[in-house]
C-alpha cells in the first residue's frame, strides 16, 4: 500500500539523519508516526523506535491520543516531528513528554512557524474541531517562551534554533527545540 505521507519522506529523512548524529543509539518514541517511516530510519541506525500516532489508520504503530496517553514505559528520547501544532493541549502534551521521558531524557521536536494570519486563513470557516493546526507559533521567541512556561518546570533546555541552522531540511520556516528531562 502507498503511503500518503510519502511526499513528506525527505523531510523526516533529513529530520532523522540530524538527530541520528547528535545522540547515541537508546530508546525512541516516535510521536506522530505517521506511517513509521521515521521510526524504520531510527530502528535502522540502532535505535530502538516505537511508534505512536493519533490517526488509527497509522500503519506499523501503535494508536494513542499522546497528550492524554497511557503509556507506562519510559523511553530515552522523544522523537516529534510536527505534532505540536496540532495539539490544542500544548500543557497535556508537555506532560506527557515529561511522564514518558526518563530522567535525562531528550524531547527532539520540531515545529513549524506560523503567522497568525495564515493560522486564521486555514481555518477559516471550519468549526474549532476540524482546524489541522490548532495552535500556531509566530516566532522563536514565541517558542522561548513554551520553554519557560511548560518546560522551564521540568526539562532543561538545550537547543532552540531554526532548523536549516543545523542542516534539517524544513518544510517551511521550522524550529528545532531540544529539551532535556530533569
Amino acid at each position: 500500500m502507498k503511503s500518503k505521507y510519502k511526499k513528506w519522506h525527505k523531510y523526516i529523512k533529513s529530520t532523522v539523519k540530524y538527530f541520528v548524529k547528535t545522540f547515541e543509539p537508546g530508546r525512541v518514541l516516535d510521536v506522530g508516526a505517521r506511517d513509521g517511516y521515521a521510526m524504520q530510519l531510527l530502528i535502522k541506525a540502532g535505535f530502538d523506535a516505537v511508534g505512536l500516532d493519533i490517526n488509527p489508520e497509522s500503519s506499523f504503530v501503535a494508536y494513542d491520543d499522546f497528550t492524554d496517553t497511557k503509556i507506562q514505559d519510559k523511553f530515552d528520547y522523544i522523537y516529534c516531528r510536527h505534532v505540536l501544532e496540532h495539539c490544542a493541549d500544548t500543557a497535556g502534551f508537555f506532560a506527557s513528554c515529561h511522564n514518558v521521558l526518563k530522567p535525562g531524557g531528550i524531547l527532539f521536536l520540531t515545529v513549524p512557524l506560523e503567522s497568525k494570519e495564515k493560522f486564521e486563513k486555514r481555518n477559516a470557516g471550519k468549526p474549532k474541531k476540524e482546524w489541522n493546526h490548532k495552535v500556531y507559533f509566530e516566532s522563536l521567541e514565541e517558542i522561548a517562551n513554551l520553554h519557560t512556561k511548560y518546560l522551564g518546570l521540568v526539562f532543561r533546555f538545550d537547543k532552540l534554533c531554526m532548523s536549516e541552522e543545523v542542516g534539517i531540511l524544513p518544510l517551511k520556516n521550522e524550529v528545532l527545540l531540544i529539551a532535556s528531562r530533569l
